[in-house]
């Protein structure tokens, strides 16, 4: 996974942020992280209070996940 972002952006790697299991994280600004996902697992932007902002679903034919330079969506490469 890369980040466009210019700074750090908290993910949640789980079907819930804030109420779910899972776990949270936080990926740096204009990096790139190995992320290993099985199709089905999902990935959340989250805030501060960890609220959900948007969030991916892994399929079969995604293989390169960008966090946008907005910090606030996902897109798929």
């Amino acid at each position: 996974m890369r980040s466009a972002c210019a700074h750090s952006v908290k993910v949640f790697y789980g079907k819930e942020p804030k109420f779910g299991s899972g776990r949270s994280g936080t990926i740096s600004g204009n990096s790139t992280q190995g992320v290993s996902m099985n199709e089905g697992d999902m990935l959340w932007i989250t805030d501060d209070h960890e609220n959900g902002i948007s969030n991916f679903v892994a399929s079969a034919g995604s293989h390169e996940l960008e966090i946008s330079s907005s910090c606030t969506s996902f897109v798929v490469r």
